[in-house]
């Protein structure tokens, strides 16, 4: 963050925190809706990153708003201390998920065939730990087609956002009709995503960072 909370600001997050690194199981937070409306009011803006109108941004990019829109999907992922995902993660061919580590540490790989009657077997094996709240863990990108998981190392509980974007075509299906059906799941969290996350400006580079 930009700046860290104060007063009451402060005591909403780290009850939130509590909570979150309280989770008893993998629990994965459905945010797409949150971040749609964020990427809506930037390209509608009359300032928007092309210094174009809306429509005419759509018009460039060949699609239309809805169809944009529907390819982005933001999930938040909380895991208590040595667990694991227990269904992978799916993104298809030509789709793109970014991911950043919140706090703890994460291990994330690729599930791929290993042959006849034979479990899927673990390639691709990278670990991130945040050990102090100003760390900033680098970005990653997972691109689609293999199955992924994510595994929380044993030093305690871990959060990992995730930021997708689909290939043209696609639409980002909603997490219930996901049937991830032996992980937990929520819709959404009373505790709004504009004040839990913030984005400010790299003064080295022309980026933004969460």
């Amino acid at each position: 963050p930009s700046e860290r909370p104060r007063g009451l600001d402060r005591d909403e997050a780290g009850n939130w925190l509590r909570w979150m690194k309280a989770v008893p199981e993998p629990l994965v937070v459905e945010l797409s809706h949150y971040l749609r409306d964020a990427v809506d009011s930037i390209f509608m803006g009359d300032d928007n990153i092309y210094n174009m109108s809306g429509d005419e941004t759509f018009k460039m990019l060949r699609t239309t708003k809805k169809e944009w829109l529907d390819r982005l999907g933001c999930r938040l992922i909380l895991m208590p201390s040595g667990s694991e995902l227990k269904q992978p993660l799916r993104v298809p061919n030509g789709g793109l998920a970014f991911g950043k580590l919140l706090y703890g540490g994460a291990k994330r790989f690729r599930l791929l065939p290993a042959g006849k009657n034979r479990p899927k077997r673990r390639t691709s094996e990278v670990v991130a730990t945040k050990v102090k709240v100003d760390d900033s863990i680098p970005c990653w990108i997972n691109y689609g087609g293999p199955d992924r998981k994510y595994e929380a190392l044993d030093m305690g509980s871990c959060a990992v956002i995730e930021f997708i974007i689909l290939p043209k075509g696609e639409t980002m299906p909603f997490l219930f009709t996901n049937q991830r059906q032996d992980d937990m799941a929520l819709s959404q969290i009373v505790w709004s995503p504009f004040q839990m996350f913030k984005l400010f400006s790299n003064a080295d580079e022309e980026t933004v960072v969460l």
